[in-house]
This record gives C-alpha cells, structure tokens and sequence, in this order.
C-alpha cells in the first residue's frame, strides 16, 4: 500500500527521474536527476532517450526520474499530476513562487538524501515539514493560474509551465525536495499534489499537513511548486475535507478569469472578509539594535463587525501570538494591533492571519522592511528622543513668529508708522532696512499674509505630527519648506529688482542694515526651508523605494 506524507530529498547528482511517497517527501541531490519525461498518452521524452511508461488518458502524469545514495532499490521516480482525474474539470491549479522564503527552508538544508517520513512524526504539525496549501503560508492564492494538460501555443498549459521549472533546476544542480506519497512498490513519489479539500468521490485522501509540492534549491535562492485541483475546495475543515460540505468555494470558482470582475471582488470580500493591510516595526531611538515594538494592522473589508476571539497571527518563524479576548473589528475600519510574543523581522517575513479554527484567513507572502519603523523615520526618530524634540521645537518657533509677529505686520500695516506697542516697534526698527514695510506695498502685505495665516498654523499642526508620529508629517513639511524658500526668493527679486531697473533703494546706506537686518534675518529662512525640504525629499524617495520594493516582491510571488 501507499505510504503517505512523505517528503524526497534528491541531491542534482543522484536526479535521474520521479519519485513518489506516502507522506513524506525526498530530497534529491545535485547531478541525480535527468531530464523530466511526459508519461501516460504522450509518447515524445523532454529528455535524450525515450521513457515512456504507464499510460494512463485519464489522469496522465510527468516522470522525473532520479536515483539517491542511500538506495539499494536503484533508480526512483516522481510521478507529478498534469491532469485531474475529476471528468467534471480536469484542469489544474498552479503556484510557482518564484523566491520561495519559509522559515523551515534552513531545516530542509540539514537533511540527508533519500525519503523522509513525516506522517505520524511531529513533523506533520503546524511549524512542521509537512505542507498545508491551507494553514500554510507558502503562496499567495491569488496568484494561482486554472491550467489544462496540454493544448496547443506557448505558455497557455500546465506542461509549459511546470518543464522548464523542472529542466532549469537540473540544468541549474539544484538540490529538490518533493512531498507527496510513496509508491507501494519501488523507489517512486506521486500524490505531488494538494491532497484535501477533494470532492466526495476522494474524500479518503483528503487530510491536513499531507499536501504535495516541489521545493528547489538554487543556492542563492528558492522556488517552490505547487499543484492543485481546480475542483478541490479553497477552505477545508480539521479533517480536509471541504468547508461546508456541500456549495463550497472551489478554486476554479475563485481563480476563474472567465467570472466577471466585480462578482469575484464580492466572492473575495465575502470570503476574506480580515486582511492584513500593513506591518510595521518601531525601534524605539535610531539604533535598530535597540528594543522594538511589531505592529499588524487589520482592515474589516465587511458591512458587519468581525469579532476576533481566539484568531492568531503567525510570523515567519511559526511563532503565534493570540489577538487581545474581546477584540471586536467594526465595519469597514482599520485597528493596529502590537505584538508582544509574535516578533516580526527586520529582514522581512511572512506573516499569517488565522481564525479561531486555526484555518488560514489571509497571508502577506512577503513583507518587506517598506513598513519597517518607517513611521519612525518619517518623524526622524522616536517620541522619547532628542532628534524628534529638534524639529519640533523648530516648527514651533516658527509657527509662533508667522502666526503672532508677521500677523502683526499684515493686521496693523496701515498704522504701523505710529505704533508705540513692542510688535510695531520691531517692525519700524526692521523697515530700516526695507522701507516697504511703511508704505503697505501690496507685495509684502499680500506674502506675509500667506506666511502668517498659511505657514503658521501649518507650523503648529507639522510640531503636532511630530510628536504623534504621523505619517503626513514629511508631505507637509515639504510643502511648508518650499512655501518659505519660495517667498524668499520673491522677496529678494522684488527689491532686487527695483533696484537694479528703478534705482530705488528701500534700505539705510549702512551695511549693518543691508547685511544682518535684510539680508541675514531673511537667509536663515531660507537654510532652515531647504534644510527640511531636503529631509522630507529624502524620506519620502526611501519611503516610497521600499513600496517599490515591496510591490516587486509581491509579484515575484
């Protein structure tokens, strides 16, 4: 009989051909396979000789043929679906990852060559070998394509796809680990599939923490194939078997491109109704070395409060960490979450939501660091440290002497001449160097106008953001920078301007005047503007390259 959940490792020396395991899986070593053989009604070899065996119209099956060091049965053989036995719909579902990261890849590296059993063994567990297309983090479901066997043109069936995976990591001496069963007799694999959520007729296969799939090593980084059933269910219950039982949701209903758009995006709210919408990690000082705090936020995609009792998240280790008793998901709201036991990584991860049942609700198959702290750069360190009291009390400075001094200039411009009080004093004493401040000129009563009553409050509001770390602060500090160098620079062209054209001079003959009063006094606005615009400019690109990043991680997945 067949021995399930079993995992062959092949070594590229010892892949000659397919394999086959009860659960378990083997690992092939480099230079031990050849090229891969269509077996059952097709008769050409991808390889250099014919090999052609078991001819099966229903559901034929690609042969990788191989033999390990550690087998006295000679030469093994992998036998991987690539076409569903189902009359109803014989297509199958494919995944290629192709920059597969788990926590378990490093443990997979340790193993010797040959067959491993996992069924029965603690390995067949959450955090274990063993794959579950389900409970397991190993792929984005959406990104599953709904193939046939073999149809004519390129890359329109499961044979273009999956060859050239297989071929690339021989040519490549990969090293390859295959799940699945074992054959009854001989030294072979098959079951190279998702063995749960299957319709009644094999309901006895179904299982959880059995599921099939090829895992390939390039050294430098890992893919990872996975092969379902178009008809086998996408949610499946404690024992495999589909969720519920009758009209369940299967995966050619969920991946069929065939559907229209808005009837899967209702299909997939209904079904996904939590998601992950951001990670973040926040190091408290700008030392990454030091204690950090990890944070998941949550969005409730529903029209109903979700109520998170016993849900979990799991992080690229397998560590879970339980959500708060009592936490509640209201409609179509976001809540942040931090986690105490549950650490995400700087390096990046996986991170997996899971219901009260254990059963996967959405997964992020690779966060980058786009999230990581990024709220902490964007206010230039953490609320307990110094480089965020700077900027600050900076911003707060200025606020004060746009919104109360220059106010006074713009409220009081017709009468300042005559002013005794202390602000209208200052101002006399600084229109010694520029006399247009006496004579309401409808320029510098129009620019302190927006500088008062514009980049004042805005100043206020930037110190705010600040200190509660909010993510607009870099956005509005630029437009605040710029806004000051701008008026600056009209500043100076205006009187520059007149004169050079007019030969009219606004300021006393004295060069204390013309250097401290006008000159100095309105430069340092201009440092302090560029000084922050170049600061938000920078945060802002790195910000939006770690998006970038994050975005082409996605796709590769």
């Amino acid at each position: 009989m067949d021995t399930a959940n079993l995992l062959l490792l092949v070594r590229p020396r010892d892949l000659r051909d397919t394999l086959r395991i009860k659960h378990s899986f083997v690992t092939i070593e480099p230079k031990q396979v050849c090229k891969a053989w269509i077996e059952g009604p097709f008769d050409q070899a991808i390889g250099t000789k014919d090999r052609t065996s078991c001819y099966d119209h229903v559901s034929p099956h690609l042969s990788l043929f191989f033999t390990t060091s550690d087998n006295s049965q000679g030469e093994g053989r992998a036998a991987i679906n690539i076409k569903s036995g189902d009359k109803s719909d014989s297509r199958l579902v494919f995944w290629l990852v192709k920059n597969f990261e788990n926590f378990q890849n490093e443990r997979l590296r340790e193993l010797k060559p040959g067959f491993h059993l996992l069924e029965g063994t603690m390995e067949q567990a959450p955090n274990g070998l063993a794959l579950d297309y389900i409970r397991g983090n190993l792929f984005h479901r959406e990104t599953g394509r709904l193939l046939p066997h073999d149809i004519p043109g390129p890359d329109n069936d499961i044979l273009d796809e999956l060859i050239p995976v297989l071929d690339g990591a021989v040519d490549h001496d990969s090293v390859i680990y295959i799940f699945g069963s074992h054959f009854n007799t001989g030294n072979g694999i098959h079951n190279v599939h998702m063995n749960q959520g299957s319709p009644k007729k094999w309901k006895s296969d179904n299982g959880i923490y059995q599921d099939g799939g090829i895992l390939l090593d390039f050294g430098d980084h890992w893919k990872g194939v996975f092969i379902g059933f178009a008809s086998q269910a996408v949610h499946t219950d404690a024992e495999g078997q589909p969720t519920p039982p009758r009209g369940y949701l299967s995966w050619n209903e969920l991946l069929n491109p065939e559907i229209p758009g808005e009837q899967r995006q209702r299909r997939d709210v209904h079904d996904r109704t939590v998601t992950i919408s951001e990670a973040m990690i926040r190091h408290h000082g700008s030392d990454p070395t030091t204690k950090s705090d990890s944070i998941v936020t949550l969005t409730n995609r529903a029209d109903a409060p979700v109520i998170l009792n016993g849900w979990s998240v799991r992080n690229h280790k397998g560590e879970n960490e339980y959500l708060p008793d009592g936490a509640v998901l209201r409609r179509r709201r976001r809540q942040s979450f931090q986690l105490h036991n549950c650490a995400l990584s700087d390096e990046g991860g996986t991170i997996t939501l899971l219901n009260e049942q254990g059963l996967k609700v959405d997964e992020s198959p690779r966060w980058s660091d786009m999230e990581i702290e990024l709220s902490e750069r964007l206010c230039s360190g953490s609320a307990e440290s110094g480089e965020v009291s700077r900027p600050a009390a900076t911003h707060i400075r200025t606020g004060f002497i746009h919104l109360f001094f220059e106010a006074y200039f713009v409220i009081h411009h017709e009468t300042l001449a005559g002013s005794q009080e202390l602000f209208g004093q200052l101002w006399k004493e600084y229109s010694l160097s520029d006399s247009r401040y006496l004579t309401s000129d409808a320029f510098l009563v129009t620019m302190e106008a927006v500088t008062a009553f514009c980049w004042g409050p805005l100043a206020f509001f930037i110190a705010y953001c600040i200190a509660v770390r909010h993510p607009a602060r870099h956005a509005l500090q630029l437009l605040l920078s710029v806004g000051q160098v701008y008026g600056d620079v009209l500043y100076y062209a205006t009187s520059l301007f007149d004169h050079y054209f007019h030969g009219g001079s606004f300021c006393r003959p004295e060069g204390y005047y013309f250097w401290f009063y006008y000159f100095f006094f309105n430069f340092i606005w201009m440092v302090i503007g560029s000084y922050y615009a170049k600061q938000s400019v920078g945060e802002i690109y790195r910000a939006f390259k770690k998006v970038q990043q994050f975005d082409s991680s996605s796709k590769r997945h």
